[in-house]
């Protein structure tokens, strides 16, 4: 045995241990420090007299190369926050208040965690061992790796606490992978009140279609209209029952909604309700669907028919997808050249997707089937932007025709809807709102007289 310990081998076995276990994490498992990161440029801050928030959202590159793993295909997706306590009373800070569906830093890192066999680095030292004795230290140098990234994991995420007065608390918080618009909404608690920051934050990777839209020149100056309460209400009455396709000669899906807000409000509001931005139709796109319809799966931001009004393809559009790409709702805008309360305008269409049906209207043969009580889409939105708490004027007017279930009318790919006629207005705030005015002006019947 003495010769053996002397022995060239046995040496040599040793150095490769020592140099294994020694290196364990370092070859394997490597990070970057935020300031390796260039965010610096796009950090959204908001303020108040008591507290500063500051947010950065992670692209997939930039969390792999923070934390050493690709965290996107986990799904995750970090969130750089600072938070100063500028008050003279502590501050609650909860991540649940700014994602319900966030993951703890050792849940994210437990998620990300090394398998034994991308342990990569132990073959090659000792490569001509049974593995009867390969398998041990491979198991070792994974167990070291996991218990590294745990250890960081924990150290740069930001935590559930409370924020003393004069201080910063700042760290990541693991989300959600989301692409397009991501909203971060920070809620802060004080004795008596709340502070609340909304955040829009682009991800750069997803080609939202409204970004081909020039929506600061589409109209002249000349051509912006002023509407009050009234002029609002006799406007959206007047617009025309439903959309067309591009030449005008068909109805399409009728217009059922209008919606007053900033086009940043907009997508900031919907993404807070979770709905998701759609891509234009390019190959990269397409594919995505098509995977998506193969797999049965979801595809949160796939592209969407073009409905038309006035020869116009609508500008903004946006979907709320379920459990896969047959079941979502989809909901169109056009933006036009009104002003109430000195915010824009706009109109469109809501309907909810329920399945895929054959149609000779299409050149690929097939079209999403829509629920036909399309009222019901329409309060879905409503419901929707209600729980938001961003909601500042709501209220109903005629103009989409009422259609009896009985005697339904028809949409462009021949799909049946009824209705009882009316559109929902509804004004959208970028503060929360606690209480909404009701206008006046009409109330639906709720679908009584039409679901019967």
């Amino acid at each position: 045995m003495s010769d053996f310990s002397h022995s060239p081998f046995f040496r040599y076995l040793s150095l490769s241990l020592f140099f294994l276990i020694c290196s364990s994490g370092c070859s394997v498992y490597t990070t970057s420090s935020l300031e390796d990161i260039s965010i610096s440029e796009r950090i959204q801050i908001k303020e108040d007299s008591d507290v500063s928030v500051s947010v950065a959202v992670l692209s997939p590159a930039e969390s792999e190369k923070l934390f050493g793993v690709p965290l996107a295909l986990k799904g995750i997706q970090p969130v750089w926050l600072n938070i100063e306590n500028k008050s003279d009373g502590p501050l609650l800070f909860l991540q649940h208040f700014v994602e319900p569906d966030y993951y703890s830093p050792q849940e994210a890192a437990y998620m990300s965690r090394l398998k034994v066999k991308r342990a990569t680095g132990t073959n090659r030292v000792l490569f001509f061992l049974p593995d009867l004795i390969f398998k041990p230290f491979q198991h070792l140098q994974a167990k070291l790796i996991t218990r590294k990234i745990l250890d960081d994991f924990h150290e740069r995420g930001v935590h559930n606490t409370l924020v003393e007065p004069g201080e910063t608390v700042s760290g990541f918080m693991f989300t959600p992978y989301d692409e397009g618009t991501k909203k971060v909404n920070v809620v802060l608690y004080q004795k008596h009140k709340k502070a609340e920051f909304l955040f829009t934050v682009n991800v750069p990777g997803l080609r939202q279609d409204y970004l081909k839209r020039d929506f600061e020149n589409k109209f002249s100056e000349e051509e912006f209209v002023s509407l009050d309460t009234a002029e609002l209400h006799d406007w959206a009455e007047s617009l025309s029952r439903a959309t067309t396709n591009k030449s005008g000669k068909r109805e399409g899906d009728p217009l059922n909604l209008i919606v007053v807000g900033e086009l940043d409000t907009i997508l900031s509001v919907f993404a807070l309700a979770k709905w998701d931005e759609t891509e234009s139709l390019a190959f990269r796109s397409a594919w995505r669907m098509k995977r998506a319809y193969m797999k049965g799966n979801s595809y949160r931001y796939s592209p969407i028919s073009s409905l038309f009004y006035d020869g116009r393809r609508h500008d903004i559009a946006l979907q709320k997808t379920r459990g896969g790409i047959h079941e979502r709702l989809h909901l169109r805008l056009w933006l036009t050249p009104m002003r109430f309360q000195e915010k824009p305008v706009w109109f469109g269409q809501v309907s909810r997707d329920i399945g895929i049906r054959f149609t000779p209207r299409t050149w690929y043969l097939s079209t999403h089937k829509i629920d036909p009580n399309v009222d019901d889409s329409r309060e879905y939105v409503f419901g929707d932007l209600i729980h938001t708490e961003r909601v500042d004027h709501f209220g109903y007017v005629k103009g989409a025709e009422r259609a009896e279930k009985e005697s339904p009318r028809k949409n462009l790919t021949g799909d049946p809807y009824f209705t009882d006629g009316f559109r929902l207005v509804i004004e959208l705030s970028d503060t929360p709102i606690q209480k909404e005015d009701f206008l006046e002006w009409a109330f639906p019947a709720w679908g009584k007289s039409i679901s019967k």
